[in-house]
């Protein structure tokens, strides 16, 4: 017969936990001092990423593609399993989800930090980008902390309005801000209309925010004319 334990009920807390995490920096000859800060898809790395987002990318810009600090494993083909890296953990949207995004947050702030440390940067012109998982949490950070982050690039994702009302409302405030989010027009992983109804909300709030859809599917960065049109906003231009 198995007793219960009739005790008091276990403590719990946490214990916070450390790991090195790689940051690749590409910085061209003729740097024009402008940084991208660019955050790849789930289980992608920054080797992966960066063959799709550099050719969206301005010439002249450095960019920094930081891993995701949250290592998990993919099950290949075969039962083979390979590492892959994640931002957050996705529960529904629970005070949990939002800790761990938070926590992203902060950690990109070092990663910033730590980048602009190594000189030969403008702090004022500095740009978010992000891809699928990185793409919502680019969207999350960048509406809040519009003064970090002078524009954003919201790519195969959608903009996660519901938890941001407070930080579009304070965004649109600041001079000069504009998002610009690109999506496959037959993306199935993240689907187009709700991705449009999150852009009307934050437009609502008075973000200047605009959408560009094409007829692609979700890895929306690989399309020529998506990345002509990603470049030239970071560019300053439309």
């Amino acid at each position: 017969m198995i007793s219960e334990h009739a005790g008091p009920p276990p403590e719990r807390y946490s214990v916070p936990f450390m790991q090195s995490v790689p940051v690749e920096l590409h910085r061209p000859e003729d740097a024009d001092g402008s940084l991208v800060v660019a955050l790849h898809g789930q289980g992608m790395s920054p080797r992966t990423f960066g063959r799709e987002a550099l050719p969206a990318l301005p010439a002249r810009a450095t960019v920094v593609l930081p891993q995701a600090p949250l290592p998990f494993e993919i099950r290949k083909d075969g039962g083979r399993f390979r590492q892959g890296n994640a931002w957050y953990v996705y529960l529904g949207d629970t005070p949990e989800f939002l800790a761990s995004m938070e926590a992203a947050e902060n950690w990109l702030r070092y990663v910033l930090d730590a980048t602009l440390a190594r000189g030969g940067l403008d702090a004022s012109r500095v740009a978010l980008l992000g891809f699928s998982q990185g793409g919502y949490l680019a969207g999350f950070v960048g509406l809040r902390d519009p003064a970090r982050y002078g524009r954003l690039v919201v790519a195969g994702a959608r903009l996660k309005h519901e938890v941001l009302a407070d930080a579009a409302r304070a965004a649109a405030q600041r001079d000069g801000y504009r998002v610009l989010a690109v999506h496959g027009e037959h993306d199935e992983g993240v689907r187009l209309a709700p991705t449009r109804a999150s852009v009307e909300q934050v437009r609502a709030w008075g973000v200047d925010v605009t959408l560009q859809t094409y007829a692609t599917a979700h890895h929306v960065l690989r399309d020529e004319a998506c990345q002509g049109d990603v470049r030239r906003f970071l560019e300053g231009g439309n």
